[in-house]
């Protein structure tokens, strides 16, 4: 396996742990509001719930602290951009035609395949500076001063940590790294360019679809 095939692994599994836990974070908040029953239910074990959502709350504060961590021997978003200028030619044609092999690399595929360069991944990078502003500023802070420590100075006004960054903001953030991955991917695997900026953040379905089927068996309990 290739360097870059690894960070892009890696990459993928601290997304989903951040999309899956946000996900099953936020759909059991929506459920309780919107569904009397299904609140009723849950209140039942209200200790347990309790738990649980702040155990998701902190696994995906987490997992974006890993993903934007600056240390260089961290598995990053850092490292994976680093990776794919390193590798570049891992994205030529040439190389995209071994993995296709002979059935699939025809006049017309090679045709539609497109290429990047290291300006391509430079603006990428630029993108991803941007978005690591925005960690920095609103999301690092929750991670460091709620999560990971428990400041003297900030115990008694965590609610106003959270308030810095809205929903809007922190899905924007997700949709980002799961946009980024798709990029790379589709360029690696099929030479496709696809726009990083594209679509909104869609939390994960099968979560919320479990979650609803456990509501329905708790509510029938």
């Amino acid at each position: 396996m290739s360097d870059l095939v690894r960070q892009l692994n890696l990459f993928r599994n601290e997304i989903d742990k951040a999309i899956m836990s946000y996900s099953a974070w936020h759909s059991f908040h929506d459920l309780a509001s919107s569904d009397r029953s299904a609140y009723s239910a849950f209140n039942r074990n209200a200790a347990y719930w309790n738990i649980s959502q702040y155990t998701l709350q902190m696994s995906y504060y987490v997992a974006l602290g890993r993903v934007f961590d600056c240390n260089e021997k961290s598995i990053s978003i850092f490292k994976l951009v680093r990776s794919c200028k390193k590798n570049i030619n891992d994205f030529s044609k040439a190389s995209l035609a071994v993995r296709k092999g002979s059935e699939l690399w025809t006049e017309e595929y090679k045709a539609n395949v497109y290429t990047p360069s290291l300006r391509d991944f430079e603006n990428i990078r630029l993108k991803v500076k941007a978005v690591k502003q925005l960690f920095d500023d609103k999301i690092q802070p929750v991670r460091h001063k709620v999560f990971a420590h428990l400041n003297d100075d900030t115990v008694d006004n965590t609610k106003d940590l959270f308030a810095k960054i809205t929903i809007s903001e922190l899905e924007g953030v997700l949709h980002f790294l799961d946009q980024l991955y798709r990029y790379i991917w589709e360029l690696y695997y099929n030479g496709r360019l696809i726009d990083i900026d594209d679509g909104v953040f869609s939390m994960n379905d099968r979560v919320s679809s479990d979650l609803q089927k456990i509501s329905e068996n708790l509510k029938n309990a």
